[in-house]
């Protein structure tokens, strides 16, 4: 005979706090709050990208809210103004960036203009 499989959702929302107390499960929350507030790349420039992405975002910040109280209490914030889970979560970009130099004050002053009339007043 097979055992019973059937699973609550309260079983699923217990599984979810406890893999939130994990530091796999820490990873796994930042993982789900990329994909909640990033758009990924190569969408058809036509179609709304939220639109398209409603989904996946929507089924990421469900299993956010239910991780929440794990990733919270594990990381020892209690405060009520404080919330772990409620503080964004930063990914650095894999390859370094290109950053120019900033005009000086003088460039961007003089940018586009040249003074040809040999004047000096």
């Amino acid at each position: 005979m097979m055992a019973d499989l059937s699973i609550s959702d309260d079983d699923v929302v217990k599984s979810l706090d406890a893999i939130a107390r994990t530091p796999a499960g820490y990873a796994f929350y930042c993982g789900l709050h990329k994909t909640a507030l990033t758009l990924p790349e190569g969408n058809d420039p036509t179609e709304s990208a939220l639109r398209v992405n409603f989904a996946r975002r929507k089924l990421a910040l469900e299993l956010m809210s239910k991780m929440a109280k794990g990733i919270d209490e594990s990381h020892g914030r209690n405060d009520p103004d404080d919330k772990f889970s409620a503080r964004p979560v930063v990914f650095r970009p894999r390859e370094p960036v290109a950053v120019s130099k900033p005009a000086s004050t003088a460039e961007r002053a003089n940018f586009g203009f040249h003074d040809d009339t040999g004047s000096t007043g």
